[in-house]
């Protein structure tokens, strides 16, 4: 009896420990399990980082590029500023040279109208002071003309009296050398010689009357 109650508790602790057994073992397979998923997920986590990783640098070398086609950008926006600056300065400077340039033709253009005036005004002078001198040499002409006419009318006032006087010593002559019942011979008397430079002279005068007096024709004013 007390062999079959004690085969009976080794039976019953034997079952016991085979559930034990069979229960480590479950947990033996639960854990390899566990650490074949761990080790797969690790695994997939490695994995995972390194794509992470290589996106990462993949990102940094892009970065980078950006980077620096940034700071290109920034150069050439600084150099278009710069020419931006260099032209509107130019621009400027052109404004300002054709300003200068316009008061310049303004100033030329109103030193010729000076010029110009001048010039009329000069002409105008010289053919006043032409007309002077003209005026003044037909004077002076006219003077030298009226005074042979006068120098040329005396003589031929002189040589009337004379001729007339001599006229009427011979009628006085002639009666008496009538009244003398011609007693003596008849004296005749020299002739009367005009010096040639006083009938020169009274010609001259004479076409110096018959000469028209004109004046020197007026210059046309230039536009």
């Amino acid at each position: 009896m007390r062999k079959h109650e004690g085969f009976l508790s080794l039976k019953r602790d034997l079952a016991l420990v085979v559930q034990a057994a069979h229960k480590a073992e479950e947990i033996v397979i639960s854990s390899h399990r566990l650490a074949k998923d761990e080790e797969s997920s690790s695994v997939v986590v490695v994995k995972a980082f390194e794509v992470a990783e290589k996106k990462s640098q993949d990102l940094a070398v892009k970065l980078a590029e950006v980077n620096h086609d940034k700071k290109s950008i920034k150069a050439a926006l600084d150099v278009v500023e710069r020419q931006t600056e260099a032209q509107r300065k130019q621009l400027c400077q052109a404004k300002d040279d054709l300003a200068t340039a316009k008061g310049q033709i303004k100033t030329l253009a109103k030193k010729l109208e000076e010029v110009e005036k001048a010039k009329e005004q000069a002409e105008q002078e010289g053919y006043n002071v032409g007309v002077a001198e003209t005026e003044e040499a037909l004077r002076a002409e006219v003077s030298e003309a009226s005074s042979a006419l006068r120098s040329a009318e005396n003589v031929y006032y002189l040589l009337a009296i004379h001729a007339s006087g001599s006229s009427s010593y011979k009628v006085d002559s002639a009666s008496k050398e009538v009244d003398k019942g011609k007693e003596s011979p008849r004296k005749t008397l020299p002739p009367i010689d005009i010096p040639s430079e006083v009938a020169e002279q009274a010609e001259d005068a004479e076409k110096v009357d018959d000469t028209p007096r004109c004046l020197p024709r007026m210059p046309p004013k230039s536009l």
